[in-house]
């Protein structure tokens, strides 16, 4: 069994391995962000995470840890700083990309409804007296036509 190591190593590889589980979390948040949170994407992206999380684990326990080896608290405070940033950070990250889109957006909508609105509604409304020139013509035509047939058809009665 390998010895305990000092209170202030543990607690300095705790710290190591929140920022650790923080970075990781960002990461993931951000590849939502930008690739969508459809079902294959946040299952791709969450096993890509777990399998970022365990080498990093190992990478930092066999680099930086003071035990040099992965003790169980190191997992732990990966996974608590991972926790901390789907909580606090990441609800205010979304937040704030929502409202830079809908402030981007924001002109597009005005100039839809100052500048596109009315001329679509003039492109209708000519496209609508158009149509109906067009039948009022052919209704006309036809009704002629009617009344020649029934002048014919009364003269050959009468």
């Amino acid at each position: 069994m390998a010895a305990a190591p000092p209170l202030w190593a543990v607690w300095t590889d705790v710290l190591w391995c929140l920022g650790l589980g923080l970075l990781l979390a960002g990461i993931r948040s951000l590849a939502g962000l930008l690739l969508g949170e459809s079902r294959l994407i946040c299952a791709a992206l969450d096993l890509l995470a777990f399998v970022a999380a365990a080498v990093a684990v190992c990478g930092f326990a066999a680099g930086l840890s003071a035990s040099g080896v992965v003790r169980w608290y190191m997992p732990a405070a990966m996974a608590l700083g991972a926790f901390g940033w789907q909580q606090t950070v990441f609800p205010v990250l979304r937040h704030l990309c929502t409202n830079c889109v809908h402030i981007a957006v924001l002109p597009l909508c005005w100039m839809e409804n100052t500048v596109l609105l009315p001329i679509i509604c003039r492109i209708r409304t000519a496209a609508v007296s158009l149509l109906q020139r067009k039948f009022a013509g052919k209704r006309q035509k036809k009704q002629k036509k009617e009344q020649i047939k029934l002048a014919k058809t009364a003269e050959g009665i009468i």
